[in-house]
């Protein structure tokens, strides 16, 4: 289940840099993805 690490890596990113200014582009590297892949992604998780 690929799309679990994938997840894990964005939220882990996400929880540590809670109190700086990030965007979906520096989420998006973190996993080496787009940010249209990464909204696409999220959204095919929780739609």
């Amino acid at each position: 289940m690929e799309w679990i690490t994938t997840l894990k890596k964005a939220i882990d990113f996400m929880e540590t840099n809670l109190c700086n200014d990030i965007s979906a582009d520096d989420v998006a590297k973190e996993f080496c993805k787009n940010p249209i892949v990464l909204v696409h992604f999220l959204y095919n998780i929780f739609h």
